[in-house]
């Protein structure tokens, strides 16, 4: 959406072709940014923009059946709706899921989920709920399917999403006991900030404690 609104102020026609019945993919499932911002205004102020620009067409439920390139131009055909596009370029946002692990009981106990945490982040903003109620103790698993023999890589996503998730908690409840277990902290970039933000945490009532596996 971001990429489709520059290029319309700069004055080219753009088609935005969605799979799904709505924009805004995973960032509808994230409720702050690393820096504490609030994801809802931002989403819906992105979303605002590109509805009402008059040089972005938006075709939702839409997917694609043909491309074809001919000479430099694409001509591409959407299926169900019998629309053909001609456009000199193409952005491909292919997306992303969520991976959801075996390990750790993970999807078989309603305790061990990143939903629920995120859902229970959030009482207290529209309702009397406290937020975080009933928890006494919150543990992260960093790692979880990745850096081993099948995924050897690090998503460069789960650390800084831990230490988002621990500032966040000792926001809302600093009676909450939280522990993360992690091999490496690894706060990309100009994230080390928030990594020391976490840690200055710890002293706020049970504090935070960090295990190195």
């Amino acid at each position: 959406m971001t990429a489709a609104i520059d290029l319309a102020n700069q004055g080219f026609n753009v088609s935005l072709i969605e799979k799904q019945q709505e924009l805004g993919g995973n960032l509808r499932h994230v409720f702050t940014t690393l820096s504490g911002e609030s994801t809802v205004p931002k989403l819906a102020n992105i979303m605002e923009q590109v509805g009402k620009h008059p040089k972005i067409r938006t075709y939702l439920n839409a997917t694609i059946k043909e491309c074809r390139r001919i000479c430099g131009n694409f001509k591409t055909e959407i299926q169900g709706i019998d629309a053909v596009i001609e456009h000199g370029a193409v952005i491909v946002a292919s997306g992303a899921e969520q991976n959801e692990p075996g390990e750790y009981c993970y999807g078989q106990d309603k305790r061990s989920s990143r939903t629920r945490f995120g859902q229970a982040s959030q009482c207290g903003r529209d309702d009397k709920q406290e937020p975080l109620a009933g928890m006494k103790s919150i543990v992260m698993i960093q790692c979880v399917g990745s850096r081993d023999e099948k995924h050897g890589y690090c998503s460069r996503v789960c650390c800084s999403n831990a230490l988002k998730n621990a500032i966040k908690i000792k926001e809302l409840n600093p009676k909450i006991s939280v522990y993360v277990l992690f091999r490496d902290i690894r706060s990309y970039g100009l994230r080390e900030k928030y990594y020391r933000l976490a840690r200055e945490r710890e002293w706020l009532s049970s504090g935070t404690t960090w295990i190195k596996a």
